[in-house]
């Protein structure tokens, strides 16, 4: 996303690609933190 952002801030993308691309890549950003969310870790014991 944060690509995307430099950009369109860059003006190498117009506003109507960045409205097409982000939502997908929302959408995929959320799902990892969903998966990392319910992710259990444990440390092992010295």
């Amino acid at each position: 996303m944060e690509r995307l952002l430099t950009a369109y801030q860059e003006e190498l993308l117009s506003l109507d690609d960045l409205r097409v691309r982000m939502p997908p890549l929302r959408q995929r950003e959320q799902a990892i933190g969903a998966k990392v969310g319910k992710a259990t870790f444990v440390i092992p014991s010295p």
